[in-house]
């Protein structure tokens, strides 16, 4: 039986990307698309490659790919220790 991202992989509406800067892999982000909105389960950023705007543009990536299927709500989990995450978002 298959779990987990194998699973996602096969599933459409699990969307994976990865963030590379000058041919390494830096990041990952995980989407999941519903019909008229998206969950966004993870932006990771390598710790060396943090505060360098790869979040920042990725993000805006993602709001124009969303915008472009006429998805309007985009809906982001923040863990409450998670104070990186609070910073680049809320802020």
């Amino acid at each position: 039986m298959e779990t987990g991202i194998k699973k996602n992989l096969k599933n459409k509406n699990h969307l994976y990307y990865l963030i590379k800067f000058r041919k390494q892999i830096v990041g990952l982000v995980h989407l999941f698309l519903k019909k008229s909105s998206a969950d966004l389960f993870l932006i990771y950023i390598l710790p060396e490659f943090r505060k360098q705007g790869f979040g920042t543009s990725v993000l805006k990536k993602i709001f124009k790919k969303l915008k472009n299927k006429n998805i309007k709500k985009l809906k982001i989990e923040i863990y409450k220790n998670n104070k990186a995450s609070k910073n680049s978002l809320l802020n």
